[in-house]
């Protein structure tokens, strides 16, 4: 069987929220009043935001590459896990945002009101921390003491894998989430203070996708799809991003977002089982013959460029396949026509925020691992 491969990665946004059941505050009328009875106060509205997609904007340039995420992809529990921090220009932790509020939401952002910490000077940096697991390093942080980077490389800051690396609303398996934005010449006055600029969040995962077209869905076809040597454990915030330029903001392909990787005890072995660890992955409960994962980020390369002896890989078993044939494998790699064979072909390591899509045609009995460039002209939605 002829086996052709090749990788398609493109970037996730997040979007759409869905938080229902709140009481709103005052900032949800208006942000007219204060929020704070016992002293006069200035309210704060922060905003959280996602760069739009070429099909949704005419002033995205062609060639964009984004993608916006799924509503579960994009879930914030804003209610019970969210943050919001306070920095000065030296990275040093001023407070939190007290008593928030969610005050709007719309297709592609959402506003949240409180209360800034006390003698806030004009020039600082905000911090997004949301879906963390373990918030007690933020609980515990020490104004005038605690950096960005203490939070963002600290042990409380570390995610464990997902069970079946899939995300689950109902179970609380969520996406963590990260942003941070500089903010200078804000005049902080009583009343409400409306910050000028959104902020863009990262997610923590990436999403590894295997796509099958195939001419007759018969469970004798049906593939066993595994993912084999990713890590256990990753980091809900990238290490030494200290404002908006530092990973980009949606708008230039070839700098957004990061290209560098944040992993537990600086690489593959941070519980020492991820060049043995191995997931079959479930196919989609929509019948749509689409196999997803979600993991954390994994070094893929050697400081020289080439391929790390432990470097992830996708292995694909046709039901049809003889027990003694060995699986097809997948590197996440750019394939250019060349067979799975060819293992010389330069490599992806896996980052966060980041879609690695594989393609796979099955016809007649035959399997081609098919990839074009990515396609930025509106595409017929993959999600049924």
């Amino acid at each position: 069987m002829y086996n052709q491969s090749k990788i398609t990665k493109g970037t996730l946004l997040w979007g759409v929220l869905l938080i229902l059941g709140l009481t709103l505050g005052a900032c949800s009328t208006g942000y007219n009043e204060d929020i704070s009875s016992d002293r006069q106060q200035t309210n704060m509205v922060v905003r959280f935001t996602l760069p739009e997609s070429a099909s949704a904007s005419a002033k995205s340039k062609a060639g964009d590459g984004y993608e916006d995420g799924s509503v579960i992809e994009n879930y914030i529990d804003v209610q019970n896990s969210c943050k919001v921090l306070f920095f000065s220009q030296n990275n040093t932790f001023l407070g939190l945002l007290d008593r928030q509020v969610v005050a709007e939401i719309d297709k592609r952002q959402y506003n949240v009101c409180g209360i800034p910490p006390l003698n806030l000077p004009s020039d600082f940096k905000i911090m997004i921390a949301a879906n963390w697991p373990d918030m007690s390093v933020i609980d515990n942080a020490v104004a005038g003491a605690t950096t960005i980077d203490d939070i963002c490389h600290a042990a409380a800051s570390v995610f464990d894998m997902l069970p079946g690396l899939m995300l689950d609303l109902e179970k609380g398996h969520l996406m963590p989430f990260f942003g941070i934005r500089s903010y200078s010449g804000i005049p902080i006055l009583p009343g409400t203070t409306t910050l000028p600029e959104p902020i863009t969040l990262l997610r923590a995962m990436a999403k590894v996708e295997v796509i099958f077209d195939v001419d007759d869905r018969d469970s004798e076809l049906t593939p066993a799809v595994t993912l084999c040597h990713f890590n256990g454990k990753g980091y809900c915030a990238p290490y030494r991003v200290y404002d908006q330029n530092d990973y980009g903001q949606g708008n230039d392909w070839d700098s957004d977002y990061l290209h560098r990787l944040h992993l537990v005890t600086d690489d593959n072995n941070n519980d020492k089982e991820a060049s043995g660890r191995r997931a079959e992955l479930a196919m989609s409960a929509d019948g749509s013959y689409r196999w997803t994962a979600y993991i954390p980020e994994y070094r893929n390369l050697k400081a020289d460029g080439s391929p790390a002896p432990d470097e992830a890989y996708i292995e694909i078993k046709l039901a049809s396949q003889a027990p003694d044939e060995k699986p097809f494998r997948i590197y996440f790699s750019l394939y250019s026509g060349e067979t799975s064979a060819n293992t010389t072909l330069p490599r992806f390591n896996i980052e966060r925020n980041n879609i690695y899509r594989f393609n796979v045609s099955l016809h007649h009995g035959q399997l081609s691992i098919i990839a074009r460039p990515w396609n930025y002209r509106p595409q017929p939605e993959i999600n049924a």
